[in-house]
């Protein structure tokens, strides 16, 4: 297996985990969109012990991920299932809280504004990073965004959007 690594993932991963360890304290279940190398989803799993981290991104991805999670030899992570948002259904994986962060900028605007319909959907609290420096999201039913997010999805009104899909 091949485990590649990501000099960004490594730089952001303590500044994120600081927000995750206070918005995640009373989910168990995270699914990680777009896991990429699976550097954060072994870092996360490994300092929030009484979560389980279900990772997730493309097929491609998953030789990198699964190396990072085999070498770890945690419990509380599983294996990726194949995610690409816009194509593939949402993972059925009981998650109480979703994560991603470094997609949101590769994605088209409609791609992203699918993932924000599906988390809403899906999920009754959640917190979306969409990146450290750029947008943090705590949604509570109704769902609220703030920041480049928004901006870059083309929506003015998140939680009018998603009710009006649901």
């Amino acid at each position: 297996m091949s485990k590649n690594f990501a000099e960004h993932c490594e730089r952001n991963k303590q500044p994120i985990l600081d927000q995750l360890a206070i918005h995640f304290k009373s989910s168990r279940r995270v699914l990680e969109i777009g896991s990429g190398t699976g550097q954060h989803a072994v870092f996360f799993a490994e300092n929030l012990p009484h979560l389980i981290w279900h990772t997730s991104d493309t097929h491609k991805n998953h030789d990198s991920i699964n190396a990072w999670i085999t070498e770890s030899q945690l419990k509380n992570i599983a294996p990726p299932v194949t995610l690409k948002i816009g194509r593939d259904s949402w993972p059925d994986v009981n998650a109480d809280a979703v994560f991603t962060a470094n997609t949101t900028h590769i994605m088209q605007p409609e791609e992203v504004q699918q993932m924000m319909t599906l988390v809403a959907l899906n999920l009754p609290e959640m917190v979306f990073s969409a990146s450290m420096d750029r947008c943090w999201w705590m949604g509570i039913t109704p769902v609220k965004a703030i920041g480049n997010l928004i901006r870059k999805s083309g929506l003015r009104d998140l939680a009018a959007f998603v009710q009006s899909k649901s």
